[in-house]
C-alpha cells in the first residue's frame, strides 16, 4: 500500500493548479506523503456522498432524474467551491491539514460563503467604480465592462455551476491574469480594471485621447476619422498612458502633459534599445518610483504598475527594444508600421564564420555550444547555417537559439510564424518549434504580441 510509510515533505507550490485546486492539492499532498490512501478514500466517499445529496434535493424539486452531464457539471462545482475555501489558507500544508480534519461537507459550505461574500464585494467595488469610471470615449472602455458585469451577475450560479464562466470580461486588462474559471476569474479581471481606472484618473482626458489617437499611426489611418482604431477597437488603453507617463519622467519631464517630443523618443530609444530584461526593468523601476511619488497613488495601485513594469520590460527586451515606437507613442514616429522594421546585422566573415564552427565543434557540451553561438551569432543566416554545420538536434537548437541576445531571434521567429518552411531549414524549424513550445505561458504571449505588432502573427 502506497504512502502509508512514505515521507512527509513540502508541496510545490508550482504544481498546483489555480483553476483546479482541489484535485492538484490532493495529488501533491500524497506524493509527498502528507496524506495516506486512507485519506483519498475517505475524501473520495466524502464526494460521492455530497454529490447524492444534491442531486437528490434537485430531483425531488424537479420531479425528474439528474442528467449525467448535469451530475458531472455539479460534480466540479463542489471541487470548485472547496477549492475557493483551501485558497483560503496560509500555505498548501495548512490546506492539508484543513481537508485532514475536516468534513469535505463542511468545506463545501465554507466555500459557498465564500463565493457567497464574494459576490457581493464584487457588486459593491462595481457600484462604487461606475461612478468613478475615467471619462474617455474609448467604446470598449466605457461599455464592455459594463456589459460584462451585467451579464455576470444575472448569470452565474455559485451553486450549482460555480466552475462556469457564464461571460468573458471582454476588455483586454494589462496584466496577466492567473489561470482561474467563474467568479475568481472576473473578480481578479475586475480587480484589475478598477486599479487601472484609479491610474487613468491621474491624468487629464482630453490629454489621454491627444495620446490614444497616436495608435493610429501604428495600425494606419482609419478612414472613420481621428483616433477611430482606439475608439472602438479592444485594446488595453492604461499601458500607452502608463508607458507615455514613465518615458517622460525618464526625460525629466512633467508626466502629466502626455506628450513626447522626437528628442524624448530618441532619448528613451538610447537607454532601452537592445537591453536584457534586467537591464530594462531596473530603468524603468526608476522612472516607476518617481511617477508614483509624484502622483500619490495607493498602495494597491503602486503594487499592480510595478506587475505592469515587469511585463512591459519582458516586452522591449525580448524584442531588443525594436517595438518601442509602439509602446511609447510620439508623433514624429513613422505611421504604418514604417518604424518597425527589425533590421538584420550584417553576416559574419567566413574567417570568423570558420573560426566559431571550429570552436562549437571542439566543445563536448551543448549548454557551452549554447554559450558560443549567443556570444558570436548576431544573424539568423549565420545561426541557421552554423547549427547545421554542427549537426545539431532540435532540442540542441532549441537550446542554442535561446542564447541569442539580439534581432535575429526575433527575424527567426518571423519566419517560423510565417509558415514558410521553404524560407528556413526543416531541422531549424524544428528547433524553432521546439525552442516556442519550451516558453512559459508569459513569453509565448509576449513574443506573439511583439509578432503581431510587427505585423507577422494573427
Amino acid at each position: 500500500m502506497k504512502n502509508e510509510i512514505g515521507f512527509s515533505g513540502l508541496i510545490d507550490k508550482s504544481k498546483l493548479q489555480t483553476d483546479n485546486y482541489f484535485s492538484s492539492l490532493v495529488k501533491q499532498a500524497y506524493d509527498c506523503g502528507l496524506i495516506f490512501d486512507s485519506d483519498i478514500e475517505r475524501i473520495r466517499t466524502e464526494l460521492f456522498l455530497l454529490l447524492g445529496d444534491i442531486c437528490k434535493t434537485i430531483a425531488e424539486k424537479g420531479s425528474s432524474s439528474i442528467r449525467v452531464d448535469t451530475a458531472e457539471e455539479i460534480s466540479e462545482s463542489i471541487m470548485y467551491s472547496i477549492s475557493v475555501r483551501l485558497k483560503k489558507c496560509p500555505s498548501p500544508e495548512s490546506s492539508v491539514n484543513l481537508l485532514q480534519s475536516e468534513k469535505i461537507k463542511v468545506l463545501f459550505e465554507e466555500g459557498q460563503k465564500e463565493l457567497s461574500d464574494m459576490l457581493i464585494k464584487m457588486k459593491i467595488k462595481w457600484t462604487i467604480l461606475k461612478g468613478k469610471l475615467f471619462e474617455t470615449k474609448s467604446f470598449c472602455f466605457n461599455e464592455i465592462p459594463k456589459e460584462t458585469m451585467k451579464r455576470f451577475f444575472a448569470g452565474y450560479d455559485y451553486k450549482l455551476s460555480a466552475q462556469k464562466d457564464v461571460v468573458l470580461f471582454g476588455y483586454p486588462v494589462y496584466n496577466e491574469s492567473e489561470k482561474l474559471s467563474g467568479a475568481e476569474l472576473i473578480s481578479q479581471k475586475l480587480e484589475s480594471f478598477i486599479l487601472e481606472n484609479e491610474f487613468l484618473n491621474n491624468f487629464n482626458p482630453q490629454s489621454v485621447h491627444s495620446l490614444l489617437c497616436l495608435i493610429d499611426r501604428i495600425y494606419g489611418e482609419n478612414e472613420k476619422g481621428e483616433g477611430s482604431f482606439y475608439l472602438e477597437t479592444p485594446i488595453n488603453i492604461y499601458i500607452y498612458v502608463l508607458a507615455c507617463a514613465l518615458g517622460l519622467v525618464m526625460c525629466k519631464k512633467e508626466p502629466h502633459e502626455l506628450k513626447l517630443e522626437k528628442e524624448d523618443y530618441d532619448f528613451i530609444e538610447s537607454r532601452l534599445v537592445q537591453k536584457n530584461y534586467k537591464s530594462v526593468l531596473v530603468i524603468l523601476r526608476d522612472a516607476l518610483d518617481k511617477l508614483i511619488a509624484q502622483l500619490m497613488v495607493g498602495e494597491k495601485t503602486a503594487a499592480y504598475l510595478e506587475l505592469s513594469i515587469r511585463q512591459l520590460a519582458d516586452e522591449i527586451a525580448l524584442s531588443y527594444g525594436m517595438n518601442l515606437k509602439s509602446i511609447f507613442l510620439c508623433s514624429n514616429n513613422k505611421a504604418e508600421n514604417e518604424g518597425f522594421i527589425i533590421e538584420g546585422e550584417p553576416k559574419m566573415s567566413d574567417s570568423k564564420f570558420r573560426f566559431v564552427l571550429e570552436q562549437i565543434r571542439s566543445l563536448g557540451s551543448i549548454e557551452k555550444i549554447a554559450q558560443v553561438i549567443g556570444e558570436n551569432v548576431k544573424n539568423e543566416e549565420d545561426f541557421e547555417e552554423l547549427v547545421i554545420s554542427a549537426c545539431l538536434n532540435k532540442n540542441e537548437i532549441a537550446l542554442c537559439l535561446r542564447k541569442l541576445q539580439n534581432p535575429a531571434f526575433i527575424r527567426l521567429f518571423i519566419k517560423y510564424f510565417r509558415g514558410k518552411k521553404d524560407e528556413i531549414n526543416k531541422d531549424v524549424y524544428a528547433g524553432i518549434n521546439e525552442c516556442f513550445r519550451s516558453f512559459s505561458k508569459r513569453e509565448k504571449n509576449v513574443i506573439e504580441k511583439i509578432l503581431r505588432t510587427l505585423g507577422e502573427y494573427k
